[in-house]
This record gives structure tokens, C-alpha cells and sequence, in this order.
């Protein structure tokens, strides 16, 4: 996907994980996810780079991860946006917009379900003293049109449900770029 464009996503369902990776110079790779509460999360030491490192020399990455469907020319796809390092702020900043969405019904004001809207996702170049980067460009692109968008709907509540209850399995593959590296999430 072309970075500068970007893609439209309906949101889903979001998490927060723990993410075990093997170091590049070690190979890299995937080696498991964790809840917050789990005791390994405990377990790190920072080092020379600020990095979370295991006892068994694995790194192990806060992560915000983001299940929603993908707006395209194929359809709706059910993917799965991660948000770690510099990108957990607006991780964090995109949480807040959505639970500040509200609408009045019979019993007074309420949160809308944060599969309500639709939102463009592009990058952007960021830097800092420690390199140069891509990072997310998150903007809300609107509501859906329920007499348009039910079935859009409909399909962004049942992947809400399915990933609440463990029905949807996060296969990584590879390692977490660092902030040095110039790629854009899109590429």
C-alpha cells in the first residue's frame, strides 16, 4: 500500500501485549505474545538501548495492537495494526479519540462502539537524535452510514467478538523494525 495515500480501516477490537522477539543479530523472529499481567513481563532488564531485554536474551516489546478491517477494491479484510515504541502514543491518542466518540440515546449519552467509524491510516516521516522513521498518520474519515454500512457493521462486530474470545490467532513472522530503519509501514 502506498504510504502517502494510505488505507481506510474500521476498528474492531483493540489489546495491549507483550510481544517476546529473538534479537536480529540472533536471527530474529517471533516467540510469543503476553498479556500485561503475565509474570514474564516482570522479568526484564533495559539495555544499552532502552530495549526490554529476557533472561534468555529475547526482547520483549509493549505493543498496541489493533484488529480491523481493511477497506479496499478486494473487500473487507480482517487485519491486524500494531503500534509499539515512538507509535504507542498514538496508540494512545487513537484509544482517547474513539472513547470520546458519544451519541444521546433513550437513556442519555453513551460511547459509541469504536467500530462506528471509519479512519484513514498513512504514514508519516518522524526523527529523532536516534535515527529517522516512518509513523502512523491517523485521522478520522467518519461515522458509518448504518443504511449503507450494516453489513460492514455487522462483519466489524463479529471480528470484535471473535478476537475477545481467543478465536483469532496472531501469526507473526517477523522481527519489530527499529526506529533506525526507513522503512514505512506500508511497504
Amino acid at each position: 500500500y502506498d504510504g502517502e495515500k494510505g488505507v481506510t480501516v474500521v476498528p474492531c477490537y483493540y489489546n495491549r501485549r507483550y510481544v517476546e522477539w529473538a534479537p536480529r543479530e540472533k536471527g530474529g523472529g517471533y516467540f510469543g505474545s503476553y498479556h500485561p499481567d503475565n509474570p514474564i513481563t516482570k522479568t526484564t532488564q533495559k539495555n544499552e538501548r532502552g530495549e526490554d531485554v529476557l533472561p534468555n536474551g529475547n526482547l520483549l516489546t509493549n505493543t498496541a495492537q489493533f484488529f480491523v478491517i481493511l477497506l479496499d477494491e478486494d473487500g473487507p479484510q480482517r487485519c491486524l495494526i500494531t503500534m509499539s515504541s515512538t507509535q504507542l502514543r498514538k496508540a494512545r491518542k487513537w484509544v482517547t479519540q474513539m472513547n470520546s466518540l458519544t451519541s444521546i440515546g433513550k437513556n442519555g449519552s453513551y460511547v459509541l462502539p469504536m467500530m462506528s467509524h471509519k479512519y484513514s491510516l498513512a504514514t508519516v516521516a518522524e526523527s529523532n537524535d536516534k535515527g529517522s522513521w516512518f509513523g502512523w498518520d491517523i485521522n478520522k474519515v467518519g461515522m458509518l452510514d448504518l443504511s449503507q454500512d450494516r453489513n460492514l457493521f455487522d462483519i466489524a462486530v463479529e471480528f470484535a467478538k471473535s478476537v475477545k474470545a481467543g478465536e483469532v490467532e496472531v501469526k507473526e513472522t517477523s522481527a519489530p523494525q527499529t526506529q533506525d530503519e526507513e522503512d514505512s509501514p506500508f511497504m
